[in-house]
């Protein structure tokens, strides 16, 4: 026997209301279970045709198929879900590659080791900016694969006036006066004078690259001080005081030595 709500239905036929009934209850159970997504699809062996009787060991039939496709989708679930456990713990034993980092003298991490040679380290902060960094005295450099440059103004004062900074090319190889234009997200020295700090100075990202810039002297750092001149650059890009939240470098003193190690 199997009773759906308050009604009993037995293996005889029953009352066309009786069967409809179950139909609408039926088909209401169905559609719950057939909208709910599952590893395997149900079969139902008997189909149910309004005005017809039902028997209850189809009815039945069609439960017990029910029940075997459910059990046959929470065996697949609990598989499943011991086979993610699994891969979680083999993810999580995984050995974390390490990297090569640049480390001041006080152990801090300045950022990533991406070239050098045997006076300057290549750093990439956190941040996304590049400079290098002499070894021994922790000084930015002026720049050498990234740039080499003095820093030009369009004003006579080094930007006293309010002139625009500028790293660029002006055309007199071997020994331009303004240097050659960086690359952006660099952070650069207006010096390499390796016995005291340098003011610094960062190419944003993205920035862009124009010609004919007018300038009207350069800054050398704290030993020359800022220089007359005259000329153009013919591919130049503006830069600005460095801003550490934005490069990741200070403007103080790095803690000097440098080293380099895996983290």
């Amino acid at each position: 026997m199997l009773v759906i709500g308050t009604r009993t239905i037995g293996s005889n036929a029953v009352m066309k209301t009786q069967v409809k009934i179950s139909l609408t209850i039926l088909g209401t159970i169905f559609s719950l279970l057939s909208s709910t997504a599952y590893a395997g699809q149900a079969t139902i062996p008997n189909t149910f045709v309004s005005g017809t009787a039902a028997k209850a060991s189809e009815v039945n039939g069609n439960f017990n198929s029910l029940k075997t496709a459910v059990d046959d989708n929470d065996a697949r679930i609990s598989a499943n879900a011991s086979g993610i456990s699994k891969n979680a713990a083999d993810i999580a034993n995984i050995p974390v590659q390490k990297q090569v980092v640049a480390i001041d003298a006080n152990g801090n991490e300045l950022g990533l080791v991406f070239g050098g040679n045997n006076q300057v380290i290549s750093i990439l902060t956190p941040e996304g900016y590049a400079a290098e960094v002499f070894a021994r005295s922790a000084f930015i450099s002026a720049g050498d694969s990234l740039g080499s440059s003095r820093i030009a103004f369009t004003d006579t004062d080094c930007g006293a006036s309010g002139g625009q900074r500028y790293v660029g090319f002006d055309g007199n190889s071997p020994s331009p006066q303004s240097g050659q234009p960086y690359f952006p997200g660099t952070v650069i020295a207006a010096s390499n004078d390796v016995t005291q700090p340098q003011p610094l100075f960062y190419v944003p990202k993205p920035a862009t690259f124009v010609g004919n810039i007018t300038v009207q002297s350069v800054y050398e750092g704290p030993q020359n001080g800022c220089q007359s001149v005259a000329t153009v650059l013919q591919d130049a890009v503006e830069v600005f005081p460095n801003d550490p939240a934005i490069t990741g470098f200070p403007n103080n003193s790095i803690p000097a030595p440098i080293t380099i190690d895996y983290r």
